[in-house]
């Protein structure tokens, strides 16, 4: 099984392509499935570069979408990458228990907290 971890999308300000352009690009390569781990947003956008907190209900949307449509092709996993500070632990854990977030939250690039399952 072939695996593209730790993809970013347009909504972080530093990757290119729409989430179509994405997904069929690791089909394109090989993959079996692909988890898409975007910089999380924070209530308020206290931060930069990283999708912005309006956006978040989109990019679970439209990953589910996706995954619908090219369960033939793809496993697609969404979860967002997210950087720790104490005081937002009730905000991480409203996060994990979203629904389209399946992949859980990543915090840097090889921990998992509150992940399903």
């Amino acid at each position: 099984m072939k695996s593209i971890y730790h993809v970013h999308t347009e909504r972080c300000g530093h990757a290119k392509g729409s989430d179509r352009e994405i997904i069929e690009a690791c089909i394109a390569v090989g993959a079996d499935s692909v988890y898409i781990t975007d910089h999380a947003p924070f209530p308020k956008d206290p931060f930069e570069n990283r999708m912005k907190y309006r956006e978040l209900p989109e990019y679970i949307n439209s990953f589910s979408r996706l995954k619908a449509e090219y369960k033939e092709d793809i496993e697609i996993h969404l979860g967002l990458e997210i950087e720790y500070f104490n005081h937002f632990n009730d905000y991480y854990r409203e996060l994990a228990n979203d629904v389209g977030l399946d992949a859980g939250l990543f915090f840097g690039t090889a921990h998992i907290l509150f992940r399903k399952g």
